[in-house]
């Protein structure tokens, strides 16, 4: 019974909200802060972005669920599925925006994409 109830209550945030993956990694000065990557269900967002800024000696990684409310002007903001890059005083700036379920992983390792992988299996399990 207990199952069904939990069942009940997260087959709709699943089924209709669009999941991307969530994390942000950033190196300043060589030295990397890297969050944890989790899977987030966008309520109001219609896209996920991976944006990326490259340089010499910054990179900064964010993995988000996105939007265009936002503004045209900000860099992760999303208004259809591309990919865009411009230069900025020595900076790449990298934006992908997709619609598609977790489509804005980045160079995920094998042992993220394992443990993913056993996380949804772990969720079929449960729901057997």
């Amino acid at each position: 019974m207990h199952r069904f109830i939990l069942f009940a209550i997260l087959i709709p945030t699943t089924i209709f909200a669009l999941q991307c993956y969530n994390r942000e990694t950033d190196v300043v000065d060589k030295k990397a802060t890297k969050g944890e990557l989790t899977i987030q269900n966008c309520t109001d967002e219609i896209f996920c972005v991976s944006y990326i800024q490259d340089g010499e000696d910054v990179k900064l990684t964010m993995l988000e669920c996105a939007n265009n409310s936002r503004g045209l002007d900000d860099d992760a903001a999303c208004t259809k599925v591309e990919t865009r890059t411009r230069q900025e005083g020595g900076i790449t700036h990298t934006t992908n925006c997709c619609q598609t379920d977790l489509c804005n992983y980045l160079n995920l390792s094998s042992t993220q994409k394992f443990s993913l992988f056993l996380c949804f299996l772990s969720i079929f399990v449960v729901f057997k």
